[in-house]
C-alpha cells in the first residue's frame, strides 16, 4: 500500500466497517448542464505529475511538485484525486486534518472540465469524510479577489465567517476570506449548525 493511501485509509473505510462510508460515482444531479461523474480516490505521490498541469493552469502562484509532496508526507494532510472513466486526473484536492475540522488547502479542476460538477464531487467526498470522523467543520480560505471560488463554495453550503483577513504569505498585500461549512449532528438538519454564534456549543 502506498504510504499516502495508508495514512488516508482510516478515512476510506470499507463498506463492511461502516454503512456511511462515502461512495464515489453516485452523483445524481438535478440539472441539465453537462456533468462528468468521476471516481474520487486517495491521491498518492505518484499522482503528482498528473495533477501538475491542473495546478499550474488553476493558480497564478502554483505549488511546486516538491511543495505538494511535502504536504502529502507531513502526516497532517491528505489528497483526493478525481479521475474520469479513462483513469485520467481531471481534478484534485489537498486537505489538512485539524482537531475539529478538515481544511481544504487546495482544490482545482482541469480547465476543460470546469463547470461539470467535478469540484462539487470532490467537496462532497470531503464533507462525507468529515462526517465519518465526526469533524464539526469543513473550512477553506480564499483570496478576496477570487470571486469565482467564493461563489463556488457558497453553492456548496459554506458560509463566510471571516472577511478581509491577511493570511496568505504568498500574497502579503491581498486579504483573504474564510468560509466554513458546519456538519450536522445525526438526525438534525444541517441548518441548525449555521452561524458563528452556534460554534461554541459544538465543542
Amino acid at each position: 500500500m502506498d504510504p499516502i493511501e495508508s495514512r488516508l485509509s482510516p478515512y476510506l473505510k470499507s463498506a463492511d466497517e461502516s454503512s456511511t462510508t462515502p461512495k464515489s460515482r453516485t452523483l445524481k444531479p438535478s440539472t441539465d448542464k453537462e456533468v462528468l461523474v468521476v471516481d474520487t480516490l486517495p491521491m498518492a505521490e505518484s499522482n503528482i505529475d498528473e495533477i501538475m498541469p491542473i495546478e499550474e493552469t488553476g493558480f497564478d502562484n502554483p505549488y511546486s511538485p516538491y511543495g505538494i509532496c511535502e504536504l502529502l508526507q507531513d502526516g497532517k494532510h491528505f489528497g483526493l484525486l478525481a479521475q474520469n472513466d479513462n483513469e485520467e486526473a481531471v481534478g484534485y484536492a489537498i486537505v489538512e486534518i485539524r482537531n475539529n475540522c478538515l481544511a481544504i488547502i487546495s482544490l482545482a479542476v482541469a480547465e476543460e472540465h470546469r463547470g461539470k460538477m467535478v469540484g462539487t464531487q470532490l467537496v462532497n467526498m470531503i464533507v462525507s469524510l468529515a462526517r465519518i470522523r465526526c469533524k464539526k467543520i469543513v473550512e477553506t480560505v480564499i483570496r478576496e479577489s477570487n470571486k469565482e471560488a467564493q461563489k463556488f463554495f457558497v453553492k456548496q453550503k459554506f458560509d463566510l465567517v471571516k472577511e478581509a483577513e491577511k493570511v496568505y504569505n504568498i500574497y502579503p498585500n491581498e486579504p483573504a476570506c474564510t468560509y466554513e461549512r458546519y456538519m450536522p449532528q445525526t438526525g438534525f438538519p444541517e441548518d441548525i449548525w449555521k452561524g458563528r454564534d452556534l460554534r461554541p456549543s459544538l465543542n
